[in-house]
């Protein structure tokens, strides 16, 4: 993430909750921890969460269908793989939609080489020592930066699905209001949404 966006980040002593902590003289607008926070309250409640959890069932199902499995029993090798492609590509289509899988089709694979990076690139060693540890977090970012480039672009505000929460560019209102947060922050970029977005999407 650029260096001021981290600032923003470092700087914010406002808290998670409605009242800024006392001392604190962060502008409303600049309240990242607050706003992201209540942004994945109202993601994880109510509509939001019944929305999402529609959408992941069927996405879900649908991955299922396409395995080739019969009515016999199969041994898989690799239970984690089937969880991390399978299983995580539903939840990021729920949350994100369809569209940034199809701006890169391996994006889950990739995300899985990322998140093996991590306990490697945590040690802070130089690029040159780990270039395809680099390589994996530019490719990731990438994709979610053409993701965010393609929705911008081409999202209609008339396309919204019944009760106001998912469509088919940004995937969900969770994602839409994140934009909207970034869009108020001073010093956010769009490589820092992208790298915000990145540490949703991998946690």
């Amino acid at each position: 993430m650029p260096p001021k966006a981290i600032d923003v980040y470092a700087m914010d002593n406002s808290g998670i909750k409605a009242q800024p902590l006392p001392g604190s003289r962060i502008a409303s607008h600049n309240r990242i921890h607050h706003l992201t926070h209540m942004s994945m309250l109202k993601f994880m409640g109510g509509i939001g969460l019944s929305g999402w959890y529609g959408r992941w069932a069927t996405s879900f199902l649908q991955h299922l269908q396409l395995l080739d499995i019969g009515e016999d029993w199969v041994e898989m090798p690799d239970l984690m793989r089937f969880f991390e492609e399978e299983f995580g590509s539903a939840v990021l289509e729920s949350m994100c939609g369809p569209l940034i899988r199809r701006i890169n089709p391996n994006f889950m694979q990739d995300l899985k080489k990322y998140h093996y990076d991590q306990p490697t690139r945590l040690k802070c060693p130089p690029e040159w020592l780990i270039p395809r540890t680099f390589e994996t977090r530019r490719k990731v970012l990438q994709t979610i930066k053409d993701w965010h480039a393609t929705a911008r672009a081409h999202f209609p505000k008339t396309g919204v699905g019944r009760g106001g929460d998912s469509d088919p560019y940004w995937g969900s209102e969770f994602m839409r209001s994140r934009q909207e947060v970034f869009d108020g922050i001073k010093d956010f970029d769009y490589d820092a949404y992208a790298s915000s977005d990145l540490g949703l999407i991998w946690t």
